[in-house]
């Protein structure tokens, strides 16, 4: 997990605040006997005020959800 709403302006040199959340798990999609790594990763932007901090109260002005999917291939995981 990342979380920097409450960094200090001077350590972030993004425009916007990070709050990122991933979670994966082994399973078999293709049903072939082989478990494949499933990741789930969901990221939420926020905007930080005049000052440069994000209040507890403030909403994501964008929120995206990503997963990924990664098979073995004989000798690797690939995505």
């Amino acid at each position: 997990m990342l979380d920097n709403r409450l960094a200090d302006p001077d350590q972030v040199h993004d425009p916007y605040r990070v709050v990122e959340r991933a979670e994966w798990e082994w399973v078999d999609l293709d049903d072939d006997g082989v478990d494949e790594i499933r990741l789930r990763k969901h990221t939420a932007y926020y905007e930080p005020d005049e000052e440069g901090y994000v209040r507890e109260s403030t909403s994501p002005f964008r929120e995206e959800d990503l997963e990924s999917v990664f098979r073995w291939d004989g000798t690797t995981f690939a995505p």
